[in-house]
């Protein structure tokens, strides 16, 4: 006798294929987090050293000032330098917050991806366990026939007028 087909076969199949692309998914989202992270890093640590660079020379500036050999062109030079140092500065932290910005919606879209595959694994894992216990049925139910086959063949193969 021919088994046969679990019936929700096909389900499975497209359970089993969203289950795989939602992973795909969330391996995409963890590499562009990733990614969000290294230039938020990357922003931070430039930022730092700008700011320890700019440190480094307003002290010398100021220990020049104090022995008495700056000149009034050099403190208008001096300003003009401060006064382009807080521009970069402000145009870094415009760039350090993007970063943090990409990277909270990066890690956002990574946990959005990650309950998806979550849902999706559990799905498909549903429809797998019905199919087990699904064919754990059919085969005792193909056990059950072959059994009655196998009475219904003896029974037949007793000479006639003898009962037990």
């Amino acid at each position: 006798m021919r088994r046969k087909e679990y019936p929700l076969e096909q389900l499975g199949r497209v359970r089993a294929e969203r289950a795989d692309a939602a992973k795909r998914s969330l391996g995409s989202a963890v590499g562009v987090r990733e990614r969000a992270q290294r230039q938020r890093l990357e922003a931070e640590e430039q930022d730092r050293r700008a700011q320890e660079g700019a440190q480094i020379t307003r002290g010398e500036v100021r220990a020049a000032l104090e022995r008495g050999e700056l000149r009034a062109a050099d403190l208008m030079q001096q300003d003009a330098w401060e006064q382009r140092m807080r521009e970069e500065q402000a145009a870094r932290t415009r760039g350090v917050e993007q970063a943090r910005t990409a990277e909270e919606r990066a890690r956002s879209d990574e946990e959005k991806a990650r309950q998806a595959a979550l849902t999706r694994k559990v799905e498909a894992e549903v429809v797998e366990r019905d199919r087990e216990r699904w064919r754990a049925r059919e085969q005792r139910r193909l056990e059950v026939q072959e059994e009655e086959e196998s009475a219904e063949t003896f029974a037949s193969r007793r000479p006639p007028g003898r009962s037990r």
